[in-house]
């Protein structure tokens, strides 16, 4: 009887094998035994094997070469644990805050970072076996890793999810059960309100991909405060460059909350520098968008910048911290933990406003009452 065409899963059964016995049984220098031998090993088919072998050498585990020197295990130092870090963001700039919090932590501990970028969900899972990652650091993962990323998280390799630019995905990651860490919208929508307050702003437009669970927080939060925040109140990324400056007449608003990246920060400084200057509205932007600005000033020259805000830095730190303490054995990111996260005080979250560094207006302070 012939042999049965190998299901896809076997090969990647034979990966994992091979990577486990390399890392147990072969030091540098060391020598695979030959094809037949390391198949019946693995109880796998021959071709199988090869396929397994070609992507451990292709990333840099193992040489292979013709005669008899055979397949040659590469040093140890193409074995040192690795932390991968996911991330699927259009921009090619890296998540520089979150990436800010884990490198150093990491290289505290003798790990390398290994960038998981533009890659597939089958693609990620061929990397965390044979490049020896060995717990996962993902931002903003797009929905078709969740399957891939809660397959790992139930098995017990440690995942972190972190929140970088919206809210947009949470909802879904929650369905899958996966340890998503995010500020609580709540208090951030707190936050900014009662800033708005300080700075005498009373018609907040928040500006985003598209609605989110931050959305329906604002909304609440007006409703409490007895003012109005509705579908009117927001504005997406979509509609900057034909849309914006008209809502802002329309609706009258004088303070705009936008987490986003420079590109559409810079677009929102455009537009409301464009606009007459009594009703250019106050600006709320992320702390990576304040390093853009001052290496390029004239990105954001005639609009009203009153501050910069970092919700997120208490987010990264306690990810980094649950990553780390899940590497080490001393607790694992578990089921029983997940949908973690960073929840501060309103009385913590509001004394931040005093590092974001208001700028004097460059107008006079509207009052703007009907």
């Amino acid at each position: 009887m012939g042999k049965k065409k190998n299901e896809s899963g076997s090969w990647m059964d034979a990966l994992h094998g091979l990577t486990r016995i390399i890392e147990a049984e072969y030091g540098a220098g060391g020598k695979l035994p030959p094809v037949p031998e390391m198949a019946r090993k693995l109880h796998v088919a021959e071709n199988t094997y090869c396929k397994a072998l070609r992507s451990i050498c292709r990333h840099g585990l193992a040489h292979a070469s013709q005669g008899r020197a055979g397949t040659i295990i590469l040093p140890e130092k193409n074995r040192r644990l690795k932390i991968g870090l996911l991330s699927q963001e259009e921009s090619p700039i890296l998540p520089s805050l979150p990436l800010s919090f884990l490198l150093p932590e990491i290289l505290k501990k003798g790990y390398l970072l290994q960038m998981l970028c533009n890659t597939s969900p089958d693609q990620l899972r061929e990397q965390l076996l044979i490049l020896n990652i060995r717990a996962l650091f993902a931002v903003n993962p797009p929905p078709a890793f969740y399957p891939v990323l809660a397959e790992c998280h139930q098995r017990g390799f440690p995942v972190v999810i972190v929140e970088y630019y919206n809210y947009g995905i949470i909802e879904q990651a929650n369905k899958f059960h996966l340890p998503y860490f995010h500020t609580d919208p709540n208090s951030l929508a707190a936050s900014v309100f009662a800033f708005a307050e300080k700075v005498h702003a009373n018609r907040l437009l928040q500006v985003d991909l598209k609605p989110t669970i931050l959305t329906t927080a604002f909304a609440q939060t007006a409703a409490a405060s007895g003012q109005v925040f509705d579908e009117n109140h927001f504005c997406p990324f979509s509609r900057i460059e034909n849309g914006l400056a008209a809502r802002i007449k329309k609706q009258k608003i004088d303070i705009i909350y936008a987490k986003c990246n420079e590109v559409h920060a810079e677009s929102i400084c455009r537009q409301t520098a464009g606009l007459p200057e009594q009703l250019r509205p106050l600006l709320l932007f992320s702390k990576e968008v304040k390093s853009y600005f001052q290496m390029n000033p004239e990105g954001c020259h005639g609009c009203c910048i009153a501050g910069y805000f970092d919700f997120d830095s208490p987010t990264y730190q306690l990810a980094v911290q649950k990553l780390l303490d899940a590497i080490s054995g001393k607790h694992a990111v578990s089921m029983e933990q997940n949908h973690e996260f960073t929840i501060l005080p309103t009385r913590e979250i509001r004394s931040r406003i005093t590092s974001w560094g208001i700028q004097p207006p460059h107008k006079p302070q509207p009052s703007r009452k009907g």
